[in-house]
């Protein structure tokens, strides 16, 4: 079972717990099966994002150059320059096939410290900019799958095993997780950064 995303104004929401806020370093992972670039060709996979304040973070489904093909964008804000990483177009499949994907970021301002994973392997990545300035903090901010608050980015298409974690895993830890979901323990200290999950949703309905 999968979650299906309508590409118009579907989200599962969480709030924002403090586990989510200003949440770094961290690793989330998610299969997925994408039937389009989502609402306005941007949809989203995870987000803490609003459109109105520009202070969180997201993780997108996109095609930035015409011929390019799709790809998967990481961006956090900042205050001067947004820290920005975005892999190589036809990366990622948008006709309804599932694929796993996974972005980690140890929470500082280097764009080569940010890694994304389709299916276990390590994406070859197209353009990688460092942020600037002040991080912006998202605390006050909604941690979203399939879309940011304003509900105007929709995914479009199946969601499953989504992950989220405070700390960086490693690629060996994410192939595990990749086809043994929930297989890392959650975390044993909820303050410590070096523990375990802290999130793990099925997703094994197809609708709320």
């Amino acid at each position: 079972m999968s979650f299906d995303f309508d590409g118009v104004d579907d989200r599962v929401g969480f709030g924002s717990p403090t586990e989510f806020d200003n949440a770094e370093p961290f690793t989330a992972l998610v299969w997925m099966a994408p039937d389009t670039l989502g609402e306005s060709s941007n949809g989203r996979v995870f987000a803490k994002e609003s459109g109105a304040s520009l202070a969180g973070w997201l993780f997108l489904t996109m095609n930035t150059a015409t011929g390019a093909g799709p790809r998967l964008i990481f961006t956090k804000n900042y205050a001067t320059t947004n820290l920005q990483v975005q892999i190589a177009g036809g990366s990622i499949r948008t006709d309804g096939t599932f694929q796993h994907v996974a972005l980690s970021w140890d929470g500082s301002a280097t764009a080569t410290n940010v890694k994304i994973y389709v299916n276990g392997v390590e994406a070859a990545y197209t353009g990688q900019t460092n942020g600037t300035g002040a991080k912006q903090s998202d605390a006050a901010l909604t941690f979203n799958l399939g879309n940011r608050d304003e509900r105007s980015r929709t995914f479009d298409g199946r969601m499953a095993h989504a992950h989220f974690f405070r700390r960086v895993l490693t690629q060996a830890e994410i192939q595990m997780l990749m086809w043994h979901p929930a297989s890392l323990g959650p975390q044993t200290n909820a303050g410590a950064n070096t523990g375990g999950l802290v999130a793990y949703w099925p997703l094994d309905t197809t609708a709320l």
